[in-house]
């Protein structure tokens, strides 16, 4: 049975070295992982930045790939997080992420707080876009 919950960092950083995989989580971040039994094989971490969330380095293990874990993580994320999620993905994920409820939005709506890590990302992948998606649970 799978299931979506909170993650550990342990959790975290042993798919991300599966997978291999460079993100690495830390006890400051907001981790969910999807789960298959009590195996970790999707996951992603959320960083708050003036009071929203960024999501990054969403993994799936190679050997669950293209079965929509990831997409079902996202959906459940903005179901429960209260505050506006972004992503800045890599270009071949922008489906991924409007399938999810995310948006693309022009470079200047990405907010002040974000735009150091949306410069980096953009200089590293060009045709990168911000993606934004507001809480779909009951706030």
């Amino acid at each position: 049975m799978n299931s979506v919950k909170r993650a550990t960092v342990a959790d975290a950083n042993s798919l991300y070295k599966q997978a291999g995989y460079s993100g690495r989580a830390t006890p400051t971040d907001l981790l969910y992982g999807a789960y298959r039994g009590h195996q970790c094989v999707s996951v992603t971490r959320l960083q708050e930045y003036g009071g929203q969330w960024l999501l990054r380095n969403l993994c799936t293990l190679p050997s669950e790939r293209r079965q929509r874990l990831a997409l079902a993580l996202c959906r459940s994320i903005l179901i429960d997080i209260k505050k506006t999620v972004w992503v800045f993905p890599l270009p071949g994920l922008h489906d991924l992420y409007e399938q999810a409820g995310f948006r693309a939005v022009p470079d200047e709506q990405v907010p002040e707080a974000l735009i150091k890590v949306w410069l980096a990302t953009k200089k590293k992948y060009p045709q990168s876009q911000a993606m934004v998606a507001e809480p779909t649970g009951d706030t």
